[in-house]
């Protein structure tokens, strides 16, 4: 007889197969998708790299945009990921694109999987949590954006490598721990859209200090300090550029209200219950930066979660903090109406950036985690839910 949690790997393993088999389906038929921004911005973006990569000459200078136009400068292109380059130079342009949007997808998930499982999660939940983070609402809606669903995928990757810095397993991941935060940090630096880097960077920065208070480590600190330090300044010939770019452009003294356009509106937190209420599922005029729909299932794990939490000691600490994230995040998608974005936009640099509901992610991330103890209470209870208690 099926055990349920084979049947729920097994439901998980098809349903995630079914979306990347959706969103990959351009690299089979040669289609390119022209939605929004994809098709407005990314698309002829890639396609003048696919060409100047093909004919050998600089991709740094566009002269046939706006007269001339700096795009190594621009911030979100990526043109210099190994990644980017390696298919955009060997890959029609097709399917390069095509791959890129996947491959994100696939990041998302497996990083989500090997995280969650290092943390002490079952398989089935690993699973569940890696699907409804990689699927979010947000990352989904975010196809268009391809730079935001990579930088938002390299999250996981960062917490598991912060874990083997403040708690190895053994010699090789005292080493590997911090190499691979190095070329994490490098890696998401240098795929685009810098405004992300911060907001993962917050997140890394509360895990980093919930290790340290775990493990004690001083030293973790330093060493995951130095190499985010190090990771960055490995991306800098990507973020040097973008810095004069920015002294340039209109953002660099933006108008009042610029950088709190696209905040979540409190009404639009009746998503979570009530998604299609509004015609564009949002109280307000992007869908794809203003939807913050959950699904059902995990709204209903979040609900049984809230009445076992007495119940599951074991995993006090993990539901706490990822409580706490989430309503960190929460208040900072709502802007300058939740309060927190405004100090945010004192901040040198950072101040600048707009859309707090970007932050959507950061909640839907730690709902997965909370959702992921959830169903592992439900599959498993409470006595094998504490011994798997990672922290």
């Amino acid at each position: 007889m099926r055990s349920p949690q084979r049947g729920v790997l097994l439901a998980l393993a098809a349903g995630a197969a079914v979306v990347l088999g959706i969103l990959g389906r351009p690299i089979v038929s040669g289609e390119i998708r022209i939605a929004t921004d994809l098709g407005n911005f990314s698309l002829p973006i890639r396609a003048f790299y696919a060409n100047a990569l093909d004919a050998g000459f600089s991709f740094f200078w566009w002269p046939s945009q706006f007269t001339g136009f700096y795009l190594h400068g621009e911030g979100q292109a990526g043109l210099l990921h190994p990644l980017n380059w390696l298919q955009y130079r060997w890959l029609s342009l097709e399917a390069a694109l095509g791959w890129e949007v996947l491959r994100n997808y696939v990041f998302a998930l497996g990083g989500g999987f090997w995280m969650l499982q290092r943390f002490g999660a079952s398989r089935e939940a690993a699973g569940f949590g890696a699907v409804t983070f990689a699927f979010s609402s947000f990352a989904l809606l975010h196809y268009v954006h391809p730079g935001v669903v990579g930088a938002v995928a390299h999250l996981p990757f960062a917490i598991v490598a912060l874990d083997a810095i403040f708690r190895p397993r053994s010699r090789i991941e005292s080493v590997c721990g911090p190499l691979g935060l190095v070329a994490i940090t490098a890696s998401q630096a240098m795929m685009g859209h810098p405004q992300f880097v911060w907001m993962t960077g917050l997140v890394e920065a509360a895990v980093a200090l919930a290790l340290a208070r775990v493990s004690g480590s001083v030293k973790g600190l330093i060493e995951s300090g130095a190499a985010k330090g190090l990771g960055l300044g490995i991306a800098a010939v990507a973020l040097l550029p973008l810095w004069e770019s920015l002294g340039a452009s209109f953002r660099s003294d933006p108008p009042a209200g610029f950088t709190a356009d696209f905040a979540l509106p409190p009404l639009g937190l009746v998503q979570l219950v009530a998604p299609y209420l509004f015609e564009d599922r949002v109280a307000g005029e992007s869908t794809e930066e203003l939807a913050l729909y959950l699904g059902a299932v995990p709204l209903l794990l979040l609900l049984w979660l809230a009445l076992r939490f007495r119940q599951l000691s074991a995993w006090r600490g993990q539901i706490l903090f990822a409580m706490g994230i989430a309503g960190v995040a929460g208040l900072l998608c709502l802007g300058e109406a939740g309060g927190l974005y405004r100090l945010q936009e004192q901040l040198p640099i950072v101040g600048l950036f707009r859309g707090p509901a970007r932050y959507v992610f950061v909640l839907s991330g730690a709902c997965s985690v909370l959702a992921a103890i959830a169903l592992m209470d439900l599959l498993h209870g409470e006595a094998t839910v504490g011994r798997r208690a990672g922290l």
